[in-house]
């Protein structure tokens, strides 16, 4: 056990920015307690919304791959060559996607299809019968959800990822400022253009609107420096100023107030506002960094895309199968357990295999394997 302990000690270790894995790994559990709630209707009060914020959390993610997947370039100038780049990016995101997908097949082929009294949002997955079309939909990365309620987002970050190296290139070539600027009017036409009566607007308007967390992620990284400088020079109240109304937006304390006003695209442009005042904080309060560099969080965040990966099958299997036999409660205990177990056991043996493949092919190429973070890390295998 020792043995085994100190070798996931040693995959675990060894990125730059430990903190923002640690972030990773703590949002992604909110995503888990959010489906539940979901599932089960549940009323959302104001002291529950820091568990249960998995939408917000998704926004989370996609500024933290556009900043991580932006640092090689702001460190050295290039990306590296194109094809190796996807070649890490296709191992890192679609084999293990791909695998899970199998295995919410198998699942829903045996357990789908049954009528429970819960939210019209368990209707959404499951209740398609899994035929060769529906697998080659799911396979091509549909943003619906028949099979798992969790892939959706996954086609936007495959998306960006190939369009990733011109997008960073762009913003490359001009101001922070007009980056900014420029990545809010493109969520700003992304909304326009979601509310128009055009062919399949939700697959250009949503990778636009999405695409454009990539740039605030990819934004914060370039101007690192800057908003470190920023950060060392205010002051305590400063800072927790800045904290707390991140963590306001985020949580969607002030969506009430948008509502009132008739801005509901304004209510999630804070939210969006909020995750990246969240990641600045995380990259420069020293509080922070202390809390997201522990073993625990790092570890979590270590397992957190496999998390992602098969929580929602784990929920949907429990549910159909106790949902006479259990109370809620402890179906929770059970999902936390099955889905951190299941989690570990897939990162091991499905994420972190491809992981160092995709690394060894894209070596082959002359290029040397990186972490996500942008830094050389030691071989696992």
């Amino acid at each position: 056990m020792n043995d085994i302990a100190a070798e996931l000690k040693e995959r675990t270790t060894g990125g730059r920015y430990l903190e923002l894995d640690g972030l990773r790994g703590l949002t992604s559990f909110t995503v888990v307690w959010h489906h539940l709630w979901f599932m089960y209707s549940l009323p959302r009060h104001w002291y529950e919304q820091p568990l249960i914020a998995g939408h917000e959390a998704v926004m989370v993610f996609f500024v933290l791959s556009g900043l991580v997947l932006s640092l090689p370039y702001w460190n050295r100038g290039t990306n590296g060559p194109y094809f190796p780049y996807l070649v890490r990016r296709f191992f890192r995101i679609y084999v293990p996607f791909a695998v899970a997908l199998c295995l919410a097949a198998v699942a829903a082929a045996w357990l789908g299809g049954r009528t429970l009294p819960l939210s019209y949002w368990f209707y959404l997955t499951w209740h398609t019968p899994v035929t060769p079309k529906l697998l080659i939909s799911q396979f091509l990365m549909s943003p619906t959800p028949e099979l798992n309620t969790a892939f959706w987002s996954l086609r936007y970050e495959v998306q960006m990822s190939i369009l990733f190296p011109l997008l960073v290139a762009l913003l490359s070539r001009i101001p922070s400022s007009a980056g900014w600027i420029g990545a809010t009017a493109v969520y700003l036409f992304s909304n326009w253009l979601l509310k128009r009566a055009v062919p399949d607007p939700h697959y250009l308007g949503d990778l636009l609107r999405y695409g454009s967390m990539f740039a605030y992620g990819a934004l914060i990284g370039r101007s690192r420096a800057t908003w470190r400088s920023l950060s060392e020079r205010a002051k305590v109240p400063g800072r927790a100023a800045f904290l707390a109304l991140s963590l306001s937006f985020y949580w969607g304390y002030a969506e009430e107030v948008f509502q009132r006003l008739h801005l509901p695209t304004a209510h999630e442009l804070m939210t969006v506002a909020g995750a990246c005042g969240i990641v600045i904080s995380v990259l420069n309060f020293a509080v922070f960094r202390g809390l997201l560099r522990s073993s625990v969080a790092e570890y979590l965040g270590r397992i957190s895309y496999s998390l992602y990966l098969v929580h929602g099958t784990i929920l949907f299997a429990l549910v159909s199968v106790l949902y006479t036999k259990l109370n809620l409660l402890w179906i929770g205990v059970l999902l936390l357990t099955l889905s951190l177990g299941t989690a570990h056991l897939f990162c091991v043996l499905i994420e972190e295999p491809s992981l160092r493949l995709g690394k060894r092919l894209a070596a082959r190429s002359g290029v040397p394997p990186e972490s996500v973070n942008g830094q050389k890390v030691r071989s696992a295998s």
